[in-house]
């Protein structure tokens, strides 16, 4: 619904996005696939960072074209950095930042489209269960709204299958996965 409503002008152009999906492990076990930096590659960047650049660049859009980012590691508590934050410029000039972790108690897991005429609010949406609202914030005007959600891994599996059955280009591609990591 927020692309949708971004894509339709409904808060005017996008100005400024903001994504945070944290989770609080910190005495993760070392002895994890997630900890050995061989085998995962990264931390929270890898496992939760870049299905917030996924989101990021769908909603809005537009591709990235310049990053600065910050982690706590690795260090030697946690071999892959736990906790990243990110600020990324957009292709047309918008500006979006993230957070990602597995050091966040009680994480808002949000993401926020501030557009020059309104703002929208997934509030509780980030994660892998089907939760959360959609708040739009015009002027001094907040109105709230809630979708019938359902379990999305299912969806996907559903939509693969389905795109197999008929022949058609499933709609999370390979090179959708590239260009997040890359």
């Amino acid at each position: 619904e927020m692309r949708r409503m971004l894509a339709a002008g409904q808060v005017g152009a996008p100005v400024f996005a903001s994504a945070i999906w944290g989770s609080y492990s910190p005495d993760y076990p070392r002895d994890r696939w997630q900890m050995d930096p061989k085998l995962a590659g990264a931390g929270s960047i890898m496992g939760i960072g870049v299905h917030l650049i996924d989101l990021l660049t769908w909603l809005l859009g537009r591709e990235v074209e310049q990053v600065t980012a910050f982690t706590d590691g690795p260090s030697e508590r946690y071999p892959v950095e736990f906790l990243t934050t990110a600020l990324l410029r957009l292709r047309g000039g918008a500006v979006a930042e993230f957070t990602s972790s597995r050091r966040l108690p009680n994480s808002a897991n949000s993401v926020v489209v501030y557009g020059e005429g309104g703002r929208l609010e997934g509030q509780s949406t980030l994660g892998m269960d089907p939760v959360g609202q959609l708040a739009v914030v015009r002027a001094a005007e907040t109105v709230t709204r809630r979708f019938p959600l359902r379990d999305l891994y299912t969806e996907e599996v559903a939509s693969f299958c389905h795109a197999i059955e008929q022949g058609t280009t499933f709609s999370a591609s390979g090179e959708d996965g590239v260009r997040s990591v890359a």
